[in-house]
């Protein structure tokens, strides 16, 4: 297998994306909508970056990306328990479109799962989603204020990327 065989097509992501804008599309608030668009939009490019640099392979990363926060947006979830009913969604989702395996399922569904605790260190692919939103989120707002639980985070994945990250305001 060369370089360029490394991964598989990406039959499946568009699939995904395609149905996760398309119901985002439809949030009647023209506020949400347009974050819900521009956030997901962002954590999936930095997902790119993310899993390139990491030797990850992307597709399920991507997918990850596009579905982290539909608990938020499409389920009307509080911070706090976003990711959960996020990742049952996904699961539901995934599983409907009866192109991935249990076990797929399961690696998108529990990054997604995990991905509001910035503290812990979870699967590979976990870490790179919890990444790409601190990334999303810094990113939208450069001179923000950012969370405690989430400046190391930061911090760290800026200097991945060779990224200065000083001054960091928390």
């Amino acid at each position: 297998m060369n370089s360029n065989q490394k991964y598989r097509t990406f039959d499946r992501y568009p699939l995904v994306r395609d149905e996760v804008y398309a119901a985002f599309a439809q949030i009647y608030n023209p506020v949400l909508r347009a974050f819900a668009l521009s956030h997901t939009s962002m954590v999936d490019a930095y997902m790119s970056i993310l899993c390139k640099k990491r030797n990850l392979d992307p597709e399920p990363g991507k997918i990850a990306a596009v579905l982290h926060d539909i608990g938020k947006f499409l389920e009307n979830q509080p911070s706090c328990s976003h990711a959960r009913s996020g990742a049952a969604a996904a699961r539901k989702l995934l599983a409907g479109l009866d192109r991935f395996t249990p076990e797929e399922i399961e690696e998108i569904a529990s990054a997604i799962e995990v991905h509001s605790n910035k503290l812990n260190v979870d699967s590979p692919l976990a870490e790179a989603l919890k990444d790409a939103d601190c990334l999303a989120g810094w990113s939208s707002n450069p001179g923000g204020v950012i969370p405690p639980e989430r400046v190391v985070r930061l911090q760290n994945v800026m200097q991945e990327l060779s990224i200065d990250p000083d001054p960091l305001e928390y």
